[in-house]
């Protein structure tokens, strides 16, 4: 793997036998989310790098799609998910895991009348 490019990674896909290249969007508790970077067309490639290597500087520990909100949507269409069965991690950045975000809970009150 590519140290340039410390927020990628080099996935492993079990059912298919074949290795790729993505950036990990998220990693929840039965799936994978991704950016399969073959899939990006020759015209996004660079605003995508760009991109990612913005989010990486500022705020790798939120996931990409939430850090752009909306920006990232155009990215949508090589974004995969896999069975957390179905692949493993070769190399590189193993992803956020969604249950580690914190969560702001609102503390119910219970309110007894007598």
């Amino acid at each position: 793997m590519n140290l340039k490019y410390p927020y990628l990674t080099e996935i492993y896909n079990k059912k298919t036998d074949e290795k790729f290249v993505c950036l990990i969007q998220s990693v929840s508790k039965n799936y994978v989310s991704y950016y399969y970077l073959d899939k990006l067309k020759a015209m996004d490639r660079e605003r995508f790098i760009r991109l990612a290597e913005n989010w990486w500087k500022n705020e790798p520990m939120l996931p990409i799609s939430i850090y752009y909100q909306n920006i990232f949507d155009q990215f949508d269409y090589c974004k995969y998910h896999l069975s957390n069965n179905d692949y493993s991690i070769l190399q590189g950045f193993e992803g956020i895991k969604l249950k580690n975000l914190s969560e702001k809970r609102i503390k119910r009150k219970i309110l007894h009348l007598d």
